[in-house]
């Protein structure tokens, strides 16, 4: 998270930040960089959390489930 937002840890609080603050992939995106994600996704399933719409063109990632087990 310290890295997509620019952020200390303890300013953020826990998956309610990503909807307040400001993802480095949106604001390149935004001055017209092409932005890619590969990886795992940590961040949250929401539809606002995922990687298209934080500001990556095109990913290739793995979406984890904790499913207890």
């Amino acid at each position: 998270m310290s890295f997509h937002t620019g952020r200390y840890p303890t300013f953020l609080d826990s998956f309610g930040a990503y909807k307040r603050h400001a993802f480095l992939s949106e604001i390149l995106q935004a001055e017209g960089y092409s932005t890619h994600f590969i990886g795992k996704w940590h961040m949250g399933y929401e539809v606002y959390n995922l990687p298209s719409a934080r500001g990556f063109d095109t990913r290739c990632l793995i979406l984890t489930v904790n499913t207890g087990s």
